[in-house]
């Protein structure tokens, strides 16, 4: 049984309520069983707009959200989600302290899982999305989770794998759509940089 930690990044306000809405059950999604079990473990203290720095980069990155679950076998073997979600829960409030905004714990979809919203802020208070999710950093995220659920059956996923094929072939897929359509070059950077990131995740830690 594989632990699983993945993250990515927002970077505008408008996107941050929408995903907080699907995450806290504002909104109600289409997959989700509206007869699930689904609640807040952290509520957030105060509005997001009211912590962030007034002066930041117009493309800053806001917050981060990270999803942590494990192998959805070692739910279905009928083990109690209390241990994993407390475990779950010490390892997002040593990591993040302060920065942890919100977090949510789901089992109305397939897999029981959490969604925790980090606010990238530095000692000094400025937002560095960077120094949280560079890949060094994401490795040791990804070990330090492990050893949080140590004693719970759940082990760090394969470290170093390779990309699949497939994933290589629909990374340039969306490249080449992107140039077909006349995308402007920025968004197609920022595109290739979030496909490198999600390619850095799965070599950081990624589960079988």
């Amino acid at each position: 049984m594989k632990a699983v930690l993945r993250m990515q990044k927002i970077k505008s306000l408008g996107d941050y309520k929408r995903t907080t809405a699907h995450s806290s059950r504002r909104t109600q999604p289409e997959n989700a069983n509206p007869k699930g079990f689904h609640t807040a473990i952290k509520e957030p203290p105060r509005p997001l707009e009211s912590i962030l720095p007034a002066k930041r980069r117009k493309d800053a990155v806001i917050a981060i959200e990270m999803v942590l679950s494990a192998s959805p076998d070692y739910f279905k073997a009928g083990i109690d989600t209390i241990k994993w979600t407390a475990r779950t829960k010490s390892f997002l409030e040593k990591e993040f302290g302060e920065n942890l905004h919100e977090v949510y714990f789901h089992d109305d979809e397939q897999t029981p899982h959490i969604h925790a919203f980090i606010i990238p802020k530095t000692a000094d208070g400025r937002l560095c999305a960077k120094e949280f999710t560079n890949r060094k950093q994401l490795v040791k995220w990804q070990d330090d989770y492990a050893k949080a659920l140590d004693g719970t059956g759940i082990q760090r996923g394969l470290r170093g794998s390779k990309a699949k094929h497939e994933e290589v072939t629909k990374y340039y897929g969306v490249i080449a759509k992107a140039l077909d359509n006349g995308i402007s070059l920025e968004d197609l950077n920022n595109m290739i940089e979030e496909k490198i990131e999600e390619t850095q995740q799965a070599q950081a830690g990624r589960v079988p």
